[in-house]
């Protein structure tokens, strides 16, 4: 009652509160969310920069394919790992790299055709290149760039600050759980005028795959690889592994009989002998790392949640970014318009559990593992819902698996039992490790309730 006899009083109030709701605004929300719309603005450019990288660096390792298929260097496998999403090359550079490339594996691809042609028709090869340029079609055009969408479009300031300051730093957890600092600079990165750079290198790479394509069906046809479980020996094997992009020919075993892939089968929990397991955590093996041999990979740089599905479409999710190319510094809309960045996490306890944890949701995982040597490891994986998981760039777990209510039910009833033996798992593959840096990447996508992700090593 005494404030509404004093009603200038009321109004002073009113008056204050407004101005301080406006000072706020324009003083610290409004600029926030204009520093996180550079952010994205800046992450879209390092984004496609790292896209084109990605496509120079596959038509490298076309080129280097090719060359082996040819008995030059065949006992020097090509280089399949990359660490640097981004280089310092401007999309000028990295589009006339692709183009030397592509001209190369041209050459090759034709010289192959040629070669293929006067065996099976007993000519010379110098008849048989004739003949066959003689029946060639006449070219077509070549594929144009598609004009840059206006979700494309970046602010000129956003450029110029992303050209000025865009570092992808390519960190991974060293040997003490911290960031390590290696430096890839993103140079001149490509905004919207860069759209047809772009395309234009993606165009190039698809003609590289197809001319590599046909060099396989050339071997297969020649006897030089056969089509078994498993990759094919020698260099068909990699150019076979290359192309399907997925398991490496070092991967054996199987998800209780269900073949290559743990897909649609049931879910179960291995038995585990405890007595003699010696648990460690970490992401290093070998000396340096723990006296183990049950490792829980813990150590990772995680980003989440993108918007997911539910029910059963979960295992068809849509792909995000970090899936295309992990660029740490790079930050993402995602589930519910939330602005996301990549942080790095030691969990605490066993299993993984995503923060910010949300239903129909997706998350992705990158860490490295150091090995002080060459060597095959059993790798262990569970989740709840779903996973994929990369090591080295080639996919080695695929989940897709829609029948794992008794391995959830085990789980749930028995958590603390199935913790402390690191064993909430469904199965296992033979993986092969490379001396020193390994890449390891997962994709991990939730439906209802709770969600976790378990990776374990193991002597196979």
């Amino acid at each position: 009652m005494a404030f509404m006899r004093r009603p200038y009083l009321i109004a002073s109030l009113a008056a204050h509160a407004a101005l301080l709701a406006l000072l706020y605004y324009y003083g610290a929300y409004e600029p926030r969310i204009a520093a996180q719309e550079r952010q994205l603005g800046e992450s879209r450019l390092l984004d496609r920069h790292a896209e084109m990288r990605r496509h120079v660096a596959d038509m490298e390792q076309i080129e280097a394919l090719m060359r082996a298929s040819e008995g030059k260097a065949i006992d020097a496998a090509p280089e399949t790992v990359r660490f640097d999403a981004t280089t310092a090359e401007s999309p000028e550079e990295l589009l006339a790299r692709a183009e030397a490339l592509s001209k190369k594996i041209d050459a090759m691809g034709e010289q192959a055709r040629v070669d293929d042609y006067a065996r099976i028709t007993g000519q010379d090869k110098e008849k048989a290149a004739a003949q066959l340029e003689a029946s060639a079609p006449a070219p077509q055009p070549e594929p144009q760039a598609p004009p840059a969408s206006l979700e494309d479009e970046v602010s000129a300031s956003a450029q110029a600050t992303a050209q000025a300051t865009a570092q992808a730093t390519a960190q991974a957890p060293d040997a003490n759980g911290g960031a390590a600092s290696t430096p890839a600079t993103a140079g001149s990165a490509p905004g919207a005028s860069g759209a047809a750079t772009e395309a234009r290198i993606e165009a190039l790479e698809r003609r590289a795959r197809d001319v590599l394509a046909q060099r396989q069906r050339q071997m297969e046809r020649d006897g030089q690889g056969v089509r078994v479980d498993g990759a094919p020996p020698g260099i068909a094997g990699r150019i076979a592994s290359f192309i399907r992009g997925g398991t490496s020919g070092a991967s054996t075993g199987s998800y209780w009989g269900n073949g290559d892939f743990f897909d649609h089968g049931a879910g179960q929990i291995p038995a585990v002998d405890r007595a003699a397991m010696r648990k460690g955590g970490g992401h290093k093996l070998g000396p340096g790392g723990e006296y183990a041999n049950r490792v829980y990979v813990n150590n990772w740089y995680l980003i989440g949640p993108f918007p997911g599905k539910h029910g059963r479409d979960m295992f068809a999710t849509d792909t995000f970014p970090p899936e295309r190319a992990v660029v740490l510094d790079a930050a993402y809309r995602g589930k519910d318009g939330r602005v996301l960045t990549w942080r790095h996490i030691e969990a605490p306890a066993y299993p993984l559990m995503p923060p910010d944890m949300a239903e129909d949701s997706v998350y992705y995982g990158y860490t490295e593992l150091m090995m002080d040597s060459e060597r095959d490891l059993a790798m262990w994986i569970g989740a709840d819902d779903d996973a994929q998981v990369w090591i080295n760039d080639r996919l080695e777990w695929k989940g897709g698996n829609v029948n794992k209510l008794s391995f959830f039910q085990k789980v749930y009833d028995d958590w603390n039992g199935y913790a402390a033996a690191y064993n909430m798992n469904e199965g296992k593959v033979t993986v092969h490790f490379r001396k020193g840096r390994n890449k390891v990447f997962f994709k991990l996508s939730n439906g209802p309730n709770k969600s976790f992700f378990s990776m374990v090593l193991t002597p196979p």
